[in-house]
């Protein structure tokens, strides 16, 4: 899914990372029409996430609104539907498809990090977007995204303590985030650590860079010449 998410802008470098679900490739679309076989709940599911990585939400939805019509309790297709509407932003269906997965398998830690993205995004409500992370994370004690979103989320609360140790679990699960390098750069450089702050800018940017995204590279250049400049901090 594409990170058009945002929870709270905190220090401009990124969005967030909003995305679990499973790419699942298939050769063709299906027909709108129920089919008979007893794998169709999946296969319209598995159309669905096909359709979602090729960027047509809309024939996303209309197939996770099939396996819904064959089985109105499936959690999976209740989140990738829900994933899909908010790429339309259609976030309060987003939020219903979301609440109603996590009611069906409480366990879904997946869903509870969306769901606080979409707490915090829409609703505005930081603490309920917090407690959903919590809880994700406590049921998957590795999701560096959800660590991620939760050092944002703690930013936005004035926790930079918490935020900064969220930004380090979440680069200790997933070296590759670069956003995690950004934000923790910008509120180490913030709170009077210049050269770590530096550090993990320039880091961020190496990243942005390997993964052939421009914008991120970009904007963080920009943070690092500001931190450079004579008493400059983001922004």
């Amino acid at each position: 899914m594409n990170p058009v998410h945002k929870i709270i802008t905190t220090l401009g470098i990124v969005t967030l990372l909003s995305s679990l679900v499973p790419t699942i490739a298939t050769q063709s679309s299906l027909a709108s029409t129920p089919q008979s076989n007893p794998n169709s709940t999946d296969t319209y599911i598995q159309s669905g996430l096909a359709h979602h990585d090729r960027g047509d939400f809309k024939s996303a939805i209309a197939d996770f609104s099939q396996a819904l019509y064959l089985d109105p309790d499936n959690a999976k297709a209740l989140y990738n539907r829900g994933e899909a509407r908010s790429d339309v932003e259609d976030f309060q269906g987003a939020l219903a498809d979301l609440n109603r997965a996590i009611q069906i398998k409480p366990n879904y830690a997946e869903a509870y990090n969306n769901r606080a993205i979409l707490q915090g995004m829409v609703q505005g409500n930081l603490k309920m977007a917090l407690a959903d992370l919590n809880q994700a994370i406590k049921l998957k004690s590795d999701y560096a995204d959800a660590y991620y979103n939760r050092g944002k989320t703690l930013t936005a609360l004035g926790d930079t303590k918490g935020a900064i140790t969220d930004y380090t679990k979440a680069i200790e699960l997933n070296p590759e985030l670069a956003e995690a390098y950004g934000n923790r750069g910008s509120l180490r450089a913030q709170t009077g650590n210049k050269p770590a702050g530096l550090a993990d800018l320039q880091q961020a940017a190496q990243i942005f860079a390997k993964q052939g995204n421009q914008e991120g590279y970009q904007q963080t250049q920009i943070f690092i010449q500001q931190v450079q400049s004579a008493g400059g901090q983001p922004q």
